[in-house]
């Protein structure tokens, strides 16, 4: 699975040895830990890409720097920034805790580790997941970024340098609200995440953005290994990413039109 070789690659290659060191784990731990918790990701990312909301979180995320620093920076392991992030990115995936709690005891059962082990890597380990996805589908994403006037030359691959990072948002529920952000709900990044312009354009929908949950839905469920639509799916993906959005609505025309 490339998120996999993302990860052991991570770190200059060294990422399942320091985690190893961090938290006290044999390498063949750090393995099973990882192995466990990679699918299940893939299964809330699955499930979060149900709802146009959900996908524009999910594009924000890929797109987070601080999230990305975690795939550099061996520091980031023993961070208190790291652990912050981390915990409000299981707000935003989750949106509840007894699900985060459902989530760490599913990995520890298929990983043979402890519960409060996986519990205490969800926080660092999560981010690095993120951001090893956005590595694996950059290059799909930039496409996609260069078709968008005004987002034209999109990155070939997300950065990795530090950045400012934004406090966890308050454990407080607002009355008459959910304790917790759920999917949908996040506020997309700006500054210097690249994708912070497409996840609006998502979130914002539109006839513009009415094919893009599909094709990145589509994208993830192949680095995830999740169905996302089939060969149909593949087909618009295909479509839309070489020849374009105008191309793609006078076929979907045509074919409506013939239905009248």
């Amino acid at each position: 699975m490339q998120v996999m070789e993302a990860l052991r690659g991570a770190q200059g290659g060294e990422a399942t040895a320091n985690i190893a060191r961090t938290f006290g784990m044999t390498l063949q731990q750090v393995e099973a830990a990882l192995a466990a918790l990679v699918p299940e990701v893939g299964r809330v990312v699955e499930r979060n890409t149900l709802s146009r909301g959900g996908v524009a979180d999910l594009v924000a995320a890929l797109g987070d720097p601080r999230y990305q620093q975690t795939l550099s920076d061996p520091a980031a392991l023993n961070s208190p920034a790291t652990q912050a992030a981390g915990v409000e990115l299981l707000q935003q995936m989750l949106g509840d805790k007894d699900k985060s709690r459902a989530l760490a005891a599913r990995a520890a059962a298929s990983s043979g580790l402890g519960e409060a082990l996986i519990k205490q890597l969800l926080p660092y380990v999560l981010p690095m997941i993120i951001a090893a996805i956005a590595k694996s589908g950059s290059g799909a994403l930039g496409d996609i970024l260069s078709k968008f006037p005004g987002m034209a030359g999109g990155p070939a691959s997300v950065p990795r340098g530090p950045s400012t990072a934004r406090p966890a948002p308050s454990m407080t529920p607002r009355q008459g609200q959910s304790p917790l952000p759920l999917p949908g709900e996040h506020t997309p990044l700006g500054g210097d995440n690249p994708y912070s312009d497409l996840s609006d354009t998502i979130r914002n929908g539109g006839a513009v953005a009415s094919g893009l949950p599909g094709l990145i839905r589509s994208i993830l469920g192949g680095l995830l290994g999740f169905q996302s639509g089939g060969v149909i799916s593949w087909i618009l993906r295909f479509v839309v990413l070489r020849w374009g959005w105008p191309i793609l609505r006078t076929i979907l025309g045509g074919l409506l039109g013939g239905r009248r």
